[in-house]
């Protein structure tokens, strides 16, 4: 990336720290996105070209994009699950010491927000396409690459939530490998 979209990504996580702030403090569905724009110092246009909606302010992370690429170099010599589990630690791994506060405060609004559940229960979707469609390199089978992204999405789901109701105690990493193995074990 080059210092523009540094820049850009910078300014993005700002006005989400805004957001939470506002939030946590009042409530989503109490604070608009005009509100938010205005704490933050910018234009409502600006805040919705960013993130479109209301929901993206709290739900938007750059990470995806990163583990998908992660998991494509894997698949060559690592099976698809592992290559799965593999490439999201390694993610974490990378900015868990950064965002984890982050990561919780957006985790734990979107569990108690129907609103933000329900986008985020979409973006759990989107995320298990993302997958099968990386995972077209190794699998042929649409059903298998459906299933193994199925089962990889559930598992992260759930490690999330167990680390959300933990309270980040424990590293949402290690969940990530325990429930792997649990996983291993279904076989």
């Amino acid at each position: 990336m080059g210092l523009r979209d540094d820049k850009r990504l910078a300014a993005m996580r700002r006005v989400q720290e805004v957001a939470l702030e506002l939030f946590e403090a009042r409530g989503f569905d109490d604070v608009s996105v005009e509100e938010v724009a205005v704490s933050a110092g910018l234009g409502a246009a600006s805040v919705y070209r960013h993130f479109g909606t209301k929901e993206r302010l709290v739900l938007w992370d750059e990470y995806d994009p990163m583990l998908f690429e992660a998991i494509a170099e894997r698949l060559a010599a690592t099976p698809p699950f592992e290559a799965m589990v593999d490439a999201v630690c390694d993610a974490l791994g990378t900015f868990y010491a950064r965002d984890k506060t982050r990561v919780l405060r957006r985790t734990n609004l979107a569990w108690k927000t129907p609103a933000l559940r329900a986008q985020a229960l979409s973006d759990l979707n989107a995320l298990r396409e993302g997958l099968v469609d990386v995972l077209a390199r190794a699998l042929p089978d649409r059903l298998e690459r459906e299933l193994h992204a199925s089962v990889f999405v559930a598992m992260l789901d759930r490690c999330i939530d167990a680390w959300r109701r933990d309270r980040a105690r424990t590293p949402l990493v290690t969940l990530i490998r325990k429930a792997a193995r649990v996983v291993a074990k279904l076989g």
